[in-house]
């Protein structure tokens, strides 16, 4: 029979949970807005959209990895719940604080990027390295303060080993999905209704109100207990697992971490092209994209979530770990050869909706989540598993989620980048894809062989194991298999020689045999 101190506390806990969740869910929301509205900043001064965007972007997502990794190497030694609940609340003032002040900052640097392009006009590589520099010095410090909120929240939020998956899962599900919120919002409703400034004044305050609840509540927050609860209230954690999970070995732990930088690389590298390939499909304006990412970024919490309760009670994390990988990797595949080969689908769907541009939106979305959910779900996965198997202590709990994320948060940089600048230029989209597909199998199986290294237990399922990132990596040298010629036509614009085709076929019939009534 539960005590009245530890119902006391289990309501409190609640409490707290759910006070951490809608605050860490609106940090999300806010985030994504502010990195919609710096591009259109800093496109207005550079002169360069694209450039804006590649600025601003790598930027954000080096800044939250540093960020992230700073606040890891000091979290640990915050004992106090309350000064944890605390310094999240001065971090969330001073990205509002500091949002409202930077249009200002930015619009100042107008002379400089005047003179730079003046004196760089003839070197364009040197003048677009010196507008990043720019760039940099100006959003490192609220990107930075954003990414240290990760690791001091999950340092607040986790109070044992045996729920770490589920609660960093949920956490960072909900930051998450306050991201696609803040993409959808930013896209098409704030800046058109409230404009550039009125949206920065209304974000920043959702920041400021938040900081300064979270302050004022550090104050009265209970202090840490150990684990397993006893009395006392001790501040001092254990150094060692006692949820009953197995210790994972140093090279588990390298191997998991390499998983997940690869998992990071990969998934903006997907970002990247299927935003270009639907682009081919819907046109590529500023609705494809925000569509693109909030149904990424969705696939991507809703995984966390899911599969941060399965790392709470599954034994063998590594063998998981490798099979999300080989799922996300399938998927990916799979929902790529379907982009590639449903022009005529799409171009249907524009056509039956071009009355009620709202409607299209809508099922646009619908559709494309669909598609893109499996992958996604799976990518979204390894967050929650790589930190359940790095994590192996609540000492260093702060140390260990913000390593990950960090390393997690490297590899996205590098696979943005590595996507725009040289897969898709060298390779093309059909080429790019088939290689991080096959470079995700192939660690994948590399995963599996050091399980079984490792550990000789069920060498028959570790065997079938193999079958699926092999079969994975021999689709790769068939698939994606598309008409280039085809897709350079851009059928989202509806040609009058289509229209007929459009009225006699069914919607499966656009959907399979597509390709044969375009090429005829």
């Amino acid at each position: 029979m539960r005590t009245a101190s530890e119902t006391d506390s289990s309501r409190l806990d609640k409490r707290d949970a759910l006070f951490i969740i809608v605050c860490f869910f609106l940090s999300g929301t806010a985030g994504l807005v502010y990195e919609v509205l710096w591009v259109r900043i800093f496109g207005k001064v550079i002169g360069s959209a694209p450039l804006a965007v590649a600025s601003v972007l790598t930027v954000f997502m080096a800044g939250l990895a540093l960020g992230s990794y700073i606040a890891s190497k000091k979290v640990d030694g915050i004992r106090s719940r309350g000064d944890l609940l605390w310094l999240y609340g001065l971090l969330e003032c001073g990205i509002g604080c500091y949002a409202l002040l930077l249009p200002l900052l930015v619009k100042s640097t107008k002379p400089l990027y005047v003179l730079l392009y003046g004196r760089l006009f003839d070197d364009f590589w040197l003048y677009n390295l010196c507008s990043f520099f720019v760039c940099s010095v100006l959003l490192l410090l609220p990107v930075l303060m954003m990414g240290a909120t990760l690791p001091v929240l999950s340092r607040f939020f986790v109070h044992q080993l045996s729920s770490l998956g589920q609660r960093v899962g949920l956490l960072y599900g909900v930051n998450t999905i306050g991201a696609a919120v803040g993409v959808v919002l930013a896209g098409f409703f704030l800046i058109e209704r409230l404009g550039l400034w009125g949206t920065i004044l209304a974000v920043a305050g959702l920041n400021l109100t938040v900081g300064l609840i979270c302050v004022v509540a550090g104050k009265k927050v209970l202090r840490f207990q150990t684990e397993p609860s006893g009395g006392g209230g001790t501040t001092t954690a254990p150094e060692a697992r006692s949820d009953g999970a197995r210790v994972h070995s140093a090279g588990d732990i390298r191997l998991a971490l390499a998983v997940f930088a690869v998992s990071g690389f990969c998934a903006m590298a997907y970002q990247v092209i299927w935003t270009r390939l639907l682009g081919l499909l819907i046109a590529p304006t500023t609705y494809a994209f925000s569509l693109v990412v909030g149904t990424f970024i969705i696939g991507l919490a809703i995984g966390n979530v899911l599969f941060g309760r399965m790392a709470d009670r599954v034994k063998d994390l590594m063998s998981l770990l490798a099979l999300t990988q080989i799922a996300a990797a399938g998927f990916a595949l799979a929902a790529s050869q379907f982009l590639g080969v449903s022009q005529f689908f799409f171009a249907k769907l524009l056509f039956a909706l071009q009355e009620s541009f709202g409607q299209a939106m809508v099922v646009q979305f619908l559709v494309i989540f669909f598609i893109l959910f499996w992958p996604t779900l799976f990518l979204g996965a390894t967050f929650p598993i790589v930190n359940k198997i790095y994590a192996t202590s609540l000492s260093s709990l702060g140390r260990s989620i913000g390593r990950a994320y960090a390393v997690n948060t490297v590899g996205a940089v590098c696979g943005s980048f590595a996507a725009g600048f040289f897969l898709i230029p060298v390779l093309g989209k059909e080429g790019s894809l088939s290689v991080l597909v096959g470079g995700q199998a192939a660690l994948a199986l590399l995963v599996l062989a050091w399980i079984l290294k490792d550990r000789s237990s069920q060498p028959r399922f570790r065997a079938i194991q193999f079958v699926f990132p092999m079969v994975c990596l021999g689709l790769v040298f068939v698939y994606p298999d598309w008409n280039r010629g085809l897709l350079s036509y851009g059928r989202y614009q509806i040609p009058a020689d289509l229209t007929q085709h459009f009225r006699r076929s069914g919607w499966l019939a656009s959907l399979w045999h597509g390709e044969k009534i375009l090429d005829r």
